[in-house]
């Protein structure tokens, strides 16, 4: 019996379909989430769908079938977890199955490039513009103080970017989901930013935000760069000219 219900939050981040499990996905709650993930694909007919296990504790032979059997059917999916016992349970599963396993955030954004960079709901273009603009997908890890002083940090993608300023989707898979809404965009704090661009380390910038999109789990936020070395700011104009951006 499950210790702890299972829920799913569904979101999306460009063209990539989220689904977040959380609880103990073990025996009649295995196959109720089943049922629900598959109500979710007849409903929306995802292109690609990644299912986050991160929160997931336990899963049993029939979690694992709840899950594998609802990513037939030509969708471009993959599986990410941080629970060792659940990660080694989709491990055993044959290469023809075709399941896809993700270690962390970055392994997801390699996987999904494209389909994240493709726009979505929110969009610095749709902006009035002062830079050319790239859609991108690349990492980015947020570091900021909150109000009480305590220190942050949560993972997102970069979907627009251009050498002013940056459009970021929420991707972060860890539990803890609730670090974006301690941003004040109304605050002089600045937020630090880390992005890893294509064949470079991470490059670190420091930025104002000027707004944050919150739509039950979807969420963005839209960044000014105040703050970045010359060296930093020749990689990203060096990117944006080879990329081609608009």
């Amino acid at each position: 019996m499950a210790k702890y219900v299972p829920q799913i939050i569904k979101r999306q981040v460009g063209e990539v379909e989220i689904l977040d499990l959380k609880g103990d996905f073990v025996g009649p709650w295995a196959m109720r989430g089943r049922e629900e993930i598959e109500r979710f694909i007849t409903a929306s007919h995802p292109k690609n769908l990644l299912i986050n296990l991160k929160d997931v504790d336990t899963i049993d032979s029939l979690g694992v079938k709840a899950i594998v059997d609802n990513l037939q059917g030509g969708v471009k999916s993959g599986i990410v977890s941080a629970n060792y016992s659940v990660a080694e349970m989709f491990s055993r599963l044959p290469v023809s199955s075709g399941v896809q396993l993700f270690r962390d955030e970055e392994d997801v954004v390699h996987f999904f490039a494209e389909e994240l960079a493709r726009p979505s709901a929110h969009s610095l273009a749709e902006e009035k513009r002062k830079y050319a603009r790239l859609k991108t997908a690349y990492p980015l890890i947020f570091m900021f103080k909150d109000n009480e002083g305590q220190e942050r940090m949560f993972n997102s993608v970069v979907t627009n970017l251009s050498e002013g300023g940056l459009y970021a989707e929420y991707l972060d898979l860890e539990p803890a989901s609730g670090n974006i809404r301690k941003i004040d965009p109304y605050d002089f704090k600045l937020i630090h930013m880390a992005i890893r661009l294509p064949e470079e380390k991470e490059i670190h910038i420091e930025g104002k935000v000027l707004r944050t999109d919150i739509e039950a789990e979807q969420m963005g936020i839209a960044v000014e760069f105040y703050y970045m070395t010359e060296e930093n700011l020749r990689k990203v104009r060096r990117l944006l000219a080879q990329e081609g951006a608009e």
